[in-house]
This record gives C-alpha cells, structure tokens and sequence, in this order.
C-alpha cells in the first residue's frame, strides 16, 4: 500500500482550537496503475471529442446539443470523482489525556 504518514503537532492556542489538527494524518496516494489509468482516460477523451465535436448534426440541434452536453457532464463528473479520490486523508486522533 503506498500511504506516508505526517504528524501534527499539538497547537499552543489551546486544545479546543487545535481539535481537527493534531493527531497523526496518513494520506493515501494513488498507485502507478491509477495514474496511468487516468493518463489514458485523458488521451482517449481528448482524442473522442476532438472526432465527436465536428460530428454536431446541424439539422437536429436541439437533440445534437443535449447529447453532446451529456457527454460532456458524464466526462466532468468522472474528472471530478477523479479529483477528490486521488489523494485519501485517513485522520488517526491523538491518545486521550491522562
């Protein structure tokens, strides 16, 4: 598994302020097949949209342009799934005061 773990020091402002920051945070980085997972999704969608982009059918643009839209969310909501998963935050609190 590839994590690296950072330490966060406690804050000298108090415990109440520095709840969320100390503790020991591991991130969780993405794997050498999901990078090139993601560097072939890119290629592969650059390459269908520069085909499909010139592929608009002129004489129905209402349903041209809806499909064409869809395409695009679906391509933007995967770009975002991939974006917020790339790098996992797994918070470990610290031990509790004696």
């Amino acid at each position: 598994m590839n994590y690296e773990n950072i330490a966060i020091p406690q804050s000298p402002h108090g415990r109440h302020q520095s709840f969320h920051t100390t503790g020991t945070v591991r991130l969780h980085r993405a794997p050498l097949l999901g990078k090139v997972a993601v560097a072939v999704f890119a290629i592969i969608t650059i390459s269908y949209f520069m085909v499909r982009i010139p592929l608009w059918n002129p004489q129905a643009p209402f349903l041209s342009s809806a499909l064409l839209a869809a395409e695009l969310f679906g391509t933007l909501t995967l770009f975002l799934h991939v974006l917020s998963t790339w790098c996992l935050v797994e918070h470990q609190p610290p031990e509790p005061a004696a």
